[in-house]
C-alpha cells in the first residue's frame, strides 16, 4: 500500500496586501483529502468580489507543507491596486517620457494618414479616368470589357473603403488638435527636466564660494560699493545691496 504523503490539508488564502489567513474549515474533516479538496472547489464564491489567491496545501507527519493547488480570483480590487501600483513605481521621467513618445506618435500619424489620404484619392481619379474613357477602347471580347469593368469597381470599392477608415483617423486627430496644440506641448516637453539623477553633496561654505553660487561683500564707502556692484554683476546674476549694514549680496540663479 502507498504511504500517504500528507497527514492533513490546510485551505490558505492571499489577499492583496500579501497578508494571508487560514480559512477555517469547520465540520471538514481536514484529514480527507476529497473533503478538503471539494470545499477548495466551492469556495470562489465566497470571494467573487475580492482579489485573492486561494491555495490547497497539504501537510506531512514532519510538517512539511506543499502546495497542491492555487486559485487566483481577479476582481475589480485587483486593477485598482495595479494602477495604484503604476502611479507608485512610475517615475516622473518616464511619465514624460511617454507623454512625449505619445503626442509624437500622434503627430506622426495625423501626417501619415493625410498623405495617405492624398494618395488614395489619386488612385481614385486615376480609376475615374479609366471609366470616362472606357467607351473609346476597342475590347477584344465582350468578357475582357466585363472583367476590366469588374477590376476598376473592385479598385474604386477597396479605396473607398481605406479612405473611410484614414477619414475617421484624421477626424479624430483634427479634434485632438483643435483642443490641443501638440507641436507646441510636444516642444515644451522636450525643456522640462526633472533631474532625478543628480548627486548632491554637502554645500560647504568654501564650495559656495568656489562655484559663485552665493556671496556677500562688505564695502566701506558709498563709492566702494559702486565699485563693487560693477564688478560683482559680472559674475553674478543677482547683486542686491544694504546700505545700513553696508553689505552687498549677490548670487547666481541656478545651484
Amino acid at each position: 500500500m502507498r504511504e500517504r504523503k500528507y497527514e492533513n490539508y490546510e485551505l490558505m488564502i492571499t489577499f492583496l496586501n500579501g497578508d494571508t489567513e487560514k480559512i477555517k474549515l469547520n465540520g471538514v474533516n481536514t484529514n480527507n483529502y476529497k473533503e478538503v479538496l471539494e470545499v477548495y472547489k466551492n469556495i470562489k464564491e465566497q470571494y467573487q468580489d475580492q482579489s485573492v489567491t486561494i491555495s490547497f496545501t497539504g501537510i506531512s507527519s514532519n510538517g512539511e507543507i506543499g502546495i497542491l493547488f492555487t486559485k487566483k480570483i481577479v476582481s475589480k480590487e485587483t486593477k485598482q491596486k495595479e494602477y495604484a501600483d503604476k502611479v507608485a513605481n512610475t517615475s516622473v521621467d518616464d511619465m514624460l517620457g511617454n507623454l512625449k513618445d505619445d503626442i509624437k506618435l500622434i503627430i506622426d500619424k495625423y501626417n501619415r494618414r493625410c498623405e495617405q489620404y492624398s494618395i488614395l484619392d489619386k488612385s481614385e481619379n486615376i480609376q475615374l479616368h479609366k471609366i470616362e474613357s472606357f467607351n473609346e477602347i476597342k475590347w477584344d471580347s465582350k468578357e475582357a470589357e466585363t472583367l476590366e469593368k469588374i477590376k476598376i469597381f473592385d479598385t474604386i470599392q477597396e479605396i473607398t473603403r481605406k479612405r473611410r477608415v484614414v477619414k475617421r483617423d484624421i477626424a479624430a486627430i483634427q479634434k485632438i488638435k483643435t483642443i490641443i496644440k501638440l507641436d507646441e506641448v510636444y516642444k515644451s516637453l522636450d525643456k522640462i527636466k526633472t533631474n532625478n539623477d543628480k548627486k548632491y553633496t554637502y554645500l560647504s561654505d568654501e564650495k559656495v564660494e568656489e562655484f559663485k553660487i552665493m556671496k556677500e561683500v562688505t564695502y566701506k564707502n558709498f563709492k566702494e560699493r559702486v565699485k563693487l556692484i560693477g564688478e560683482l554683476s559680472k559674475e553674478f546674476d543677482k547683486v542686491y545691496f544694504d546700505d545700513h549694514s553696508m553689505k552687498i549680496t549677490c548670487y547666481n540663479r541656478a545651484v
